[in-house]
């Protein structure tokens, strides 16, 4: 089963504590990411402007049944704000 989780964040900079297994950027500007998670599953982080402000789409396929806990933080570089979102799905 695949979860996606989108959001937009005005000026914001994710941050993701592992290290990305692959990188690009498109010509509209959309940079991408995908890695391995800890067990079978894995996860694709992509952002790219959007009037004025960054669309993030991250993705983890584990192929599994059940809830899932998801946890989305943004931090401002320049000013140290910091946004963070939690939901259950499933």
């Amino acid at each position: 089963m695949k979860r996606i989780l989108t959001t937009a964040a005005l000026s914001l900079a994710l941050l993701v504590p592992v290290a990305p297994a692959a990188h690009a950027k498109d010509d509209d500007g959309e940079v991408i990411r995908t890695g391995s998670c800890s067990g079978t599953a894995d996860w694709k982080l992509k952002a790219k402007r959007d009037d004025g402000g960054i669309e993030v789409e991250w993705e983890v396929d584990s192929n599994k049944a059940g809830s899932d806990n998801l946890v989305a933080r943004s931090r401002n570089l320049a000013s140290g704000q910091v946004c963070r979102g939690t939901l259950t799905f499933g």
